[in-house]
């Protein structure tokens, strides 16, 4: 057996600062950083206080949006 499959995971990245220029906020997410985009949305590094862990954040462009 794989002992990588077992391990738990590890954090990569620290919880944003206070002071971090955090673009927006989705609920209990902090955006931090784009990582990248296309035709079919923008995706962006952010970071889920209550889960204290890392999330990758993919928003749609305005096209796609119905309300």
């Amino acid at each position: 057996m794989d002992s990588d499959r077992t391990a738990p995971l590890r954090n990569p990245l620290p919880p944003p600062t206070p002071d971090a220029p955090t673009q927006e906020r989705y609920g209990h997410v902090l955006v931090q950083r784009k990582l990248g985009g296309g035709g079919m949305g923008e995706v962006f590094l952010g970071f889920h206080e209550g889960f204290q862990a890392p999330v990758v954040v993919k928003l749609l462009p305005e096209a796609f949006k119905r309300w």
